[in-house]
């Protein structure tokens, strides 16, 4: 007898065919979001403040990223056409005046970054941003935008914006 003229035939084929089939789905499944669950935050961040003189009025502001190994982030200074530089901005406000830039502080360095061809300042590791500032009146809460970017060796993720507040201790 021909075998796809016998419904039982068929149906034990097709469910082997379907058991099978949704198998490889699930399989597939499973490693795509384990990739994406590793991939998705390759940066950690945490910030803080800490009083740095007598004065009342002295802070620093830090901004802590823990960045997986062999991922980076991008320095605050990059010249030309290229990746998106990370940029600290904090919320206007009249008690709260900067002092110059954001410091980095970590393992940094300058290569030649195939991704764009141009040469790049790529910080990993657990990196530091550290604002001096002076507050004025009390101010309890410092709140601002951070917006970077974040490559390994062969893949970039697009730029991320965390909104932040440091509370003033």
């Amino acid at each position: 007898t021909n075998s796809n003229s016998n419904p039982s035939v068929f149906f034990q084929n097709f469910s082997l065919m379907t058991k099978r089939t949704l198998g490889v789905i699930a399989a597939f499944i499973f490693f795509t979001v384990g990739v994406k669950a590793q991939m998705a935050e390759p940066v950690k961040w945490s910030f803080k403040s800490e009083k740095i003189s007598n004065s009342e009025s002295d802070y620093e502001i830090t901004l802590i990223a823990d960045i997986q190994e062999g991922w980076y982030v991008y320095s605050q200074e990059i010249s030309g056409r290229g990746p998106i530089p990370t940029k600290i901005n904090f919320e206007q406000n009249p008690n709260l005046q900067l002092q110059g830039k954001p410091m980095e502080i970590g393992d940094k360095k300058e290569i030649f970054d195939q991704n764009f061809n141009i040469n790049v300042t790529k910080l990993s590791g657990t990196t530091q941003f550290i604002q001096k500032a002076i507050v004025k009146g009390g101010l309890p809460l410092i709140k601002g935008q951070l917006l970077y970017m974040t490559c390994n060796g062969q893949v970039c993720l697009p730029p991320k914006r965390i909104n932040f507040d440091v509370i003033l201790k």
